[in-house]
């Protein structure tokens, strides 16, 4: 093969596959050069600026800026900035240029960082692409949810919002100073009774959470209501994170009910869509592919524990319970294990049940600690 066409192919391998262009309506995007395929990751990228968690504040933002060099500086005020941009009350002692850089925030942050690639995607109810920060690799990763065909406009959603009616996605997106008009955001019969259906479906989940003693006509009430809401999103071309956590909701209401192995089941399909969004190299994959395999040992170990509890065999018993400590010790995290540590709490005296119900919670908590928080009014 000619020297040159290796490096023509190398160069085209390592390009990105999209390019900065106008788009109608919108000021500056970004869109695909190429086709690109379900799960591909068609960004990752170090944040420009970054701003500690917290309350964001103004003062934050402005020293953060401060602190970049003069091509960190060009780069970030190369960004486009919405006029409308709701910045809240800002302090008179703000020059016009810090005003600027507040505005360029505001209009462009994703999870408290800017990116200046990633930072250019343009906003949709029913997004493309899926945002999320990567713990394990500092930077921020942008994966394909859909098949892409070439010259679409990529999009990410900058709200959580598949559960959302149409008025509290506009009255959030204000503060990015536009109002989104998807296909998710039109004035169509079929799209409003769509989403009220999903909004009853989230209350009633929530009526059933909350309160009273649950039976197992609610758990299977609850899983029932978390396994539609995930086809719904299909349906409605949300395929995002929101579904990802429907089938682990449901993974953990099977595991009320005692049917692991559809817990299994949801678990892998949980896992599944998490691959397509977030990669394999992301925090919340390698753990939930732990929690798997927790679940996987719980299921077959339930048998001897059922028959040494039958037999009242302490040894055996104990002998469960100490091999359970090791599976804990190497799968949990720091907070599930001293929540299993609490006298209320003691699984190691009861079933792997108690474990595996605590896993589960703590996977959902992990899940919305990694991602990236919303958007903060400064």
């Amino acid at each position: 093969m000619p020297p040159s066409l290796i490096v023509k192919l190398k160069s085209e391998h390592f390009q990105h596959p999209f390019r900065q262009t106008s788009i109608p309506g919108k000021g500056q995007g970004l869109v695909a050069s190429r086709d690109i395929a379900r799960g591909s990751r068609v960004l990752s990228e170090a944040p420009l600026l970054s701003v500690p968690s917290g309350a964001v504040k103004s003062c934050d933002i402005v020293d953060a800026y401060m602190k970049l060099d003069q091509f960190g500086r060009a780069a970030f005020l190369a960004l486009c900035r919405a006029p409308n941009a709701d910045l809240g009350e800002i302090s008179p002692k703000f020059s016009p240029e810090m005003k600027h850089v507040l505005f360029v925030y505001a209009t462009n942050e994703r999870g408290r960082r800017i990116f200046s690639q990633g930072s250019r995607i343009n906003h949709s109810c029913v997004p493309n692409l899926e945002h999320a920060w990567n713990a394990n690799i500092g930077q921020g990763t942008f994966q394909a949810i859909k098949d892409i065909r070439k010259e679409d406009e990529l999009t990410i959603s900058y709200i959580q919002g598949a559960n959302w009616t149409k008025e509290k996605r506009q009255r959030t997106l204000k503060l990015w100073g536009f109002t989104c008009s998807c296909s998710l955001c039109q004035d169509s019969i079929d799209a409003r009774i769509s989403e009220r259906i999903l909004v009853e479906r989230q209350t009633k989940l929530q009526y059933l959470l909350i309160g009273h003693r649950k039976s197992s006509a609610d758990w299977k009430q609850c899983v029932e209501i978390c396994t539609t809401t995930a086809s719904s999103q299909t349906v409605q071309g949300t395929p995002t994170r929101e579904r990802s956590l429907s089938f682990l909701n449901a993974a953990k209401y099977s595991w009320r009910l005692g049917r692991w192995d559809h817990a299994e089941y949801y678990i892998k399909s949980a896992l599944q869509h998490e691959k397509i969004c977030i990669g394999t190299d992301h925090p919340d994959y390698i753990y939930g592919q732990r929690i798997l395999i927790l679940l996987k040992t719980a299921i077959a170990e339930q048998d001897a524990y059922k028959s040494a509890k039958e037999l009242r065999n302490s040894d055996d018993l104990r002998e469960l319970a100490e091999r359970w400590d090791q599976y804990a010790k190497w799968q949990l995290n720091p907070q599930t294990k001293q929540k299993m540590r609490e006298p209320e709490h003691d699984w190691r005296l009861h079933n792997p049940r108690k474990a595996m119900w605590w896993a589960l919670v703590d996977l959902n908590r992990e899940k919305r600690e990694h991602e990236d928080p919303q958007h903060v009014a400064i």
